[in-house]
């Protein structure tokens, strides 16, 4: 009778202490759903960084019809998303977030899974959206700490929910780094094929998508390691874009392992010569009108 009266009372203190856990865990929860809330709508959108926002300075004789140059603290020119081509849009989708369309800005899955692959590989993967991508160039700054991915990622939320699915993706492809001092596909369209991004084939949409994870890796022109990188790569973009079911098998296998032709690379140089002397002249002026 002892035995059993001790085991009845042993009992009760577990249901009891399951009841009182069940009940902070509770409170815990709604606690930090409510202060999220908070953090939330204290957030504002800040304002854009300035050189996300600059277009391209161009300068003219005086006779106002011939070009003497251009300028800009970014090699970028700003076009809408009718003007890029649909498979472009797509192999951008699948090379840097495959749930865009659906996601509210963050991607829990994601994060799990590059939190995983962190632990067993001991190398780091990423896991931002396209959203925190933007977020981040056009809000933030690059410095890694806890403090700014917590920040990026009540921002993307913000963002999520102001833009739409089309305004979201025309700003990202017009502000991202694309390599050879590209920003935005219209300047990454002329630097590495010497074209509009309106007339860029699929492989050449898939070629720019694969290099916005990392230029200097997958640049072709940066030596022959980068060219097999970028191989890997881009074959990953076009079978994501199948997998999307934004392309045909039978196209992405006559594409895959067939890098496109490349405009030669273009040196990175300041403005030289005459015409340089006289842009940085003009530029000068600028600044000091404070134009």
């Amino acid at each position: 009778m002892r035995d059993l009266a001790g085991w009845a009372k042993a009992r009760h203190a577990a249901k009891k202490t399951l009841k009182w856990g069940a009940i902070l865990s509770l409170v815990g929860a709604v606690a930090a759903a409510i202060a999220i809330y908070i953090t939330y709508k204290s957030i504002d959108l800040p304002d854009p960084n300035e050189d996300f926002q600059a277009e391209k300075t161009t300068v003219y004789y005086s006779d106002g019809k011939h070009v003497l140059g251009e300028f800009a603290l970014q090699n970028r020119d700003s076009i809408l998303l009718d003007e890029i081509p649909l498979h472009m849009q797509d192999a951008v989708i699948a090379a840097e977030d495959r749930s865009f369309e659906t996601n509210q800005g963050l991607d829990p899955q994601g994060i799990v899974r590059a939190a995983w692959n962190n632990l067993r590989s001991e190398s780091e993967q990423g896991a931002s959206t396209i959203t925190q991508q933007y977020v981040k160039i056009l809000y933030l700054t690059q410095e890694r700490t806890w403090k700014r991915k917590i920040k990026e990622a009540f921002l993307a939320v913000k963002v999520q929910n102001t833009l739409s699915k089309d305004e979201l993706l025309e700003g990202y492809l017009n502000t991202i780094f694309y390599g050879r001092g590209a920003y935005g596909v219209q300047a990454a369209a002329q630097a590495y094929f010497d074209k509009d991004a309106s007339a860029l084939t699929v492989p050449e949409s898939a070629v720019l998508a694969s290099v916005i994870n990392s230029p200097g890796n997958f640049d072709p022109a940066l030596g022959k390691d980068n060219k097999q990188r970028l191989l890997e790569r881009y074959d990953y973009v076009l079978n994501g874009m199948v997998e999307l079911g934004r392309l045909d098998e039978a196209d992405a296998a006559e594409f895959e392992g067939n890098l496109p032709q490349f405009a030669a690379a273009e040196e990175q140089s300041a403005y030289g010569g005459q015409r340089g002397h006289l842009l940085t002249l003009v530029k000068d002026q600028l600044v000091s009108a404070d134009f």
